[in-house]
């Protein structure tokens, strides 16, 4: 596993990097709430941006490419591309998450420790919610269960995932045409679903099949108003039998594989110019070939000769 090291400053973090390493990609993806966030303003670093691709792709700008720096993404696809270090500003939920996030890192991976785990531990307990929860949750009549977003963690936990691709229906009104051509596809599709009294509406597995990477492209139409999303309609009719003890067990394995995560950061040395360079010297040690076993190829052939 590539080193880890922790801080409690990520705009410290991100200053120093900048000037010790050519390549950094910060990754400023937040799921706690409330989160702390990487102030961008205060930065007094050239900052490059992804741009997203279709269908899922984080994509470098050409400058960054080139040249290096600090690329700063924000979206939940990583840019497939090298770097020396990577800066984590929300620590991630397992040590193979960790791992996946820096598949393409070569030096160390920095992680925001922050001053408490509250917030993740709140997150935890909202995705992972407890036997008890769950069985509440499934005997209530199906008009006084909770609804919006935060529901379907409950959902995923009780009836598994892919109930909510089949039986969540979004909710849309299309507005008006996006400026973004690369939104086109999906607004164009929205117009065409099925409607009742203006509101078209599709579940997300049929999305899927008809625009890849419908996801961040939704959010986008939302946001830039093309589109409005009504609350989600969602059917229970033929929800299957929830495995209770499954929902415990999983639980408490997640919270375990959290666990080791957290104990990592908090045990991993802080982000120093010395840290840094101490790892730099690992890497080139490792990457100078060895003059030792060229010497003893030497004398033995001198052997061999002598002989």
């Amino acid at each position: 596993m590539i080193p880890l090291l922790a801080t409690s400053d990520m705009e410290a973090a991100v200053a120093l990097l900048a000037k010790q390493c050519p390549r950094v990609i910060v990754r400023a993806r937040y799921e706690c709430q409330p989160a702390i966030r990487l102030r961008v303003k205060a930065l007094d670093v050239k900052l490059h941006y992804c741009r997203w691709s279709p269908p899922n792709l984080s994509v470098p700008d050409d400058e960054w490419r080139q040249h290096g720096g600090v690329l700063i993404h924000f979206t939940e696809h990583e840019p497939e591309v090298a770097h020396d270090v990577k800066l984590i500003c929300e620590c991630p939920w397992s040590l193979k998450q960790l791992s996946v996030l820096t598949t393409y890192t070569s030096l160390a991976t920095v992680v925001y420790r922050p001053p408490t785990w509250k917030s993740h531990l709140e997150r935890m307990e909202m995705r992972w919610p407890s036997e008890q929860a769950c069985r509440e949750f499934y005997s209530a009549p199906d008009q006084l269960k909770p609804q919006g977003w935060k529901s379907s963690f409950m959902r995923r936990a009780v009836f598994g995932m892919g109930f909510t691709s089949a039986n969540v229906r979004f909710q849309l009104i299309p507005r008006v045409e996006p400026e973004d051509r690369s939104l086109l596809a999906l607004y164009r599709h929205i117009c065409e679903l099925p409607a009742v009294d203006g509101i078209h509406s599709s579940t997300r597995a049929e999305l899927w099949k008809s625009v890849p990477g419908w996801r961040l492209q939704l959010n986008a139409l939302v946001r830039c108003g093309s589109v409005e999303r009504k609350a989600d309609a969602i059917s229970y009719a033929n929800a299957p039998k929830p495995d209770f003890t499954g929902i415990e067990k999983r639980r408490q394995d997640n919270f375990k594989t959290f666990t080791a995560m957290r104990e990592a950061v908090d045990a991993a040395p802080e982000l120093t110019v010395k840290s840094l360079r101490a790892l730099c010297r690992v890497r080139r040690a490792q990457a100078r070939p060895s003059a030792v076993p060229a010497r003893r190829a030497t004398a033995a052939r001198a052997d061999d000769k002598a002989g």
